[in-house]
């Protein structure tokens, strides 16, 4: 129950000789940090490129591996793909719903559709009403492996098989 920043403090009380973060918030700085960089400890971001801090990171192309995701299933023969993730500033979901887009975009023949949650999760009733309304999609990419699992077990609960009458793939 403690916040990232009080985490971080912790880490710096240990005195830990590095630290690897995945941040909650795309808008932490250097201030926010500062712990950290005033005592030289070795920094690395996870997965959440921040402009405003000076530390190695370390992500995903989202773009590329979005490209190759939905090539891929192509490739398998479907052609109706939803895309479920959170309506946010957050860079991950952000960049992650535009390489959808962009994809679907280029590629005729191809159908999307999309679930957009208020928060970083989706609950199982949201799920549920999501693929009642889906129409003929074959396969769901989730943001992230909550959002495919949400979507997984509201599919038994619709007496769908994943994978054999819905795929599902989580980011």
């Amino acid at each position: 129950g403690r916040t990232e920043l009080e985490q971080i403090h912790s880490l710096v009380d240990l005195r830990v000789e590095g630290i690897i973060l995945k941040p909650v918030f795309d808008a932490a700085s250097d201030q926010y940090m500062h712990e950290i960089i005033e005592r030289n400890i070795p920094l690395v971001v996870v997965d959440r490129a921040l402009p405003r801090v000076h530390a190695c990171f370390a992500g995903s192309d989202d773009d590329a591996a979005m490209a190759k995701l939905l090539d891929f299933l192509k490739s398998l023969g479907h052609r109706s793909i939803a895309y479920c993730g959170p309506a946010t500033t957050v860079s991950t979901g952000v960049q992650r719903l535009q390489s959808f887009r962009v994809f679907l975009a280029l590629e005729p023949g191809l159908q999307g559709r999309e679930f957009l949650t208020k928060e970083w999760q989706m609950h199982i009733g949201e799920a549920e009403a999501f693929l009642r309304g889906a129409g003929d999609v074959t396969v769901v990419v989730a943001v992230n492996d909550w959002f495919a699992h949400a979507v997984c077990e509201a599919a038994k609960l619709l007496g769908r098989r994943v994978p054999q009458d819905l795929s599902v793939i989580g980011y």
